[in-house]
């Protein structure tokens, strides 16, 4: 081997160490990157928490509220309907009485 295959060899050597070096410290930067990105969200998440601690209550009760009110609705709406249905039944009485007495007085003789 002369010196000018031994230069190109070193020249590759180097060229292909500085390629490896510098991925390996893209790599290790990214890492870093994440590794920060993942804690920042943990902070923000234990934060969250924090911030949610003293209003639990509320938000554990909130759907029992809503199953709550979804009921009284159901039974206002119950309540409606007997009232309608009454109401009906009441007009069809009076209809029923006033038919009746039309009828009776119709076959009373007139004097």
């Amino acid at each position: 081997m002369d010196e000018a295959q031994l230069i190109l060899i070193l020249i590759a050597l180097i060229g292909l160490g500085i390629t490896v070096l510098k991925l390996f410290l893209d790599l290790r930067n990214d890492l870093r990157k994440e590794r920060s990105a993942r804690i920042e969200d943990r902070k923000v998440t234990e934060a969250l928490i924090e911030y949610l601690k003293p209003h639990k209550d509320i938000l554990v009760t909130q759907p029992h509220q809503s199953e709550r009110e979804i009921s009284l609705r159901e039974q206002e709406l119950q309540l409606q309907r007997e009232r309608f249905e009454w109401d009906q039944l009441v007009a069809m009485a009076k209809t029923a009485g006033w038919i009746i007495e039309k009828a009776l007085e119709s076959d009373e003789p007139e004097k």
